[in-house]
């Protein structure tokens, strides 16, 4: 991947290829890393692997995450306030018959939940999941999707609470 520049008019200037791509760019939602307990918007990852877009749709905010594939993943960095059992609400939409979504923070494997087709991609439900988390700045949550098919789900968001 490489930088896109522009010219004055509007068109685009000849694209440079490079070795070395793009630098990592800062949250969509903003540089400090949100809270724990708190809301997460799916779109504000920090890194993302596999099949997964930023789209517009009937979300909570007119975004989520889409056309999330077996085995991709998004990352996000947070400040989680406390130790302890936390339950994750995960707001999805599927036309698909289901999926797993997997939950790490750092390398470790900390929960999970299975989701179930909604009828459409914005026909929204939720799901939860208890998992335990360390406090800490800075800590990375990645959730990992599994499932047969093209497409798995929409995420519109996650909110975090402890129990």
């Amino acid at each position: 991947m490489d930088y896109l520049h522009f010219r004055a008019d509007g068109g685009l200037k000849k694209v440079v290829h490079t070795t070395t791509g793009v630098r990592q760019v800062a949250s969509p939602g903003g540089a400090n890393p949100p809270g724990v307990p708190g809301r997460i918007q799916a779109e504000d990852f920090t890194a993302q692997t596999g099949g997964v877009r930023i789209e517009t749709t009937a979300g909570a905010d007119g975004r989520s995450i889409g056309y999330v594939t077996d085995g991709s993943s998004v990352t996000y960095e947070v400040d989680v306030a406390a130790s302890g059992r936390h339950r994750l609400t995960f707001r999805y939409a599927s036309a698909a018959t289901g999926a797993r979504i997997s939950v790490k923070q750092g390398q470790a494997q900390v929960g999970g939940t299975t989701v179930r087709g909604t009828g459409g991609w914005t026909a929204w439900q939720v799901v939860a999941a208890d998992v335990d988390l360390r406090a800490g700045t800075k800590q990375r949550l990645t959730l990992t999707f599994e499932g047969a098919g093209d497409y798995l789900l929409n995420l519109d968001l996650f909110d975090v609470v402890q129990r």
